[in-house]
């Protein structure tokens, strides 16, 4: 017993250094070193996402017992019913459904946000949705332009998803 803990500080450093450096290492890649900064114009509409895999609204039961020290016991048993916020995504890669270039959060309507990106780069969009709804769709992808005030613009809807990219658009207003 004595040997165990004349190692219990190393022990104990030693998993100090292992949970802090848990979160080291690269930030999350957003966009292109040296791009220029490209305008997405974003419309997402709640009807694009009604087709997912739906996990809203799930039915959950449970069962528990409890003993005190005094000899007493209870049982219990109950039902719930949860429901889950639905979080969307659009994701900027080289390949659909990659987010190696890029993720964003998306809200419901109207979104513009822009990120660095170098012209002639191809990119492919989906987006994604997690939480009560679950699931990604392609919505297209875009070489982009070489000109001033590059812009994308997506509409994911009832009909689908469209994009569409062009120059000479005005940048978003700041946060």
């Amino acid at each position: 017993m004595r040997s165990a803990a004349r190692h219990l500080p190393l022990l104990v450093l030693a998993g100090v250094v292992l949970f802090a450096s848990d979160g080291c290492g690269e930030a999350r890649r957003y966009g292109d070193e040296g791009g220029v900064p490209v305008t997405f114009q974003v419309h997402l509409e709640r009807a694009f996402v009604n087709g997912m895999r739906n996990r809203q609204g799930r039915v959950g039961v449970g069962v528990g017992a409890g003993f005190s020290s005094g000899g007493g016991s209870a049982i219990g048993t109950g039902i719930g019913l949860s429901f889950s916020s639905t979080t969307v995504y659009l994701l900027g890669g080289d390949a659909l459904g990659e987010a190696g270039v890029f993720r964003q959060e998306l809200k419901w309507g109207d979104n513009a946000f822009s990120v660095p990106l170098k012209a002639g780069r191809t990119i492919q969009f989906a987006v994604q949705a997690q939480g009560g709804r679950e699931g990604w769709e392609g919505v297209g992808s875009v070489v982009i332009p070489d000109g001033a005030n590059p812009g994308v613009t997506i509409v994911a809807g009832e009909a689908g998803g469209k994009t569409t990219v062009a120059t000479g658009v005005a940048p978003p207003p700041p946060k």
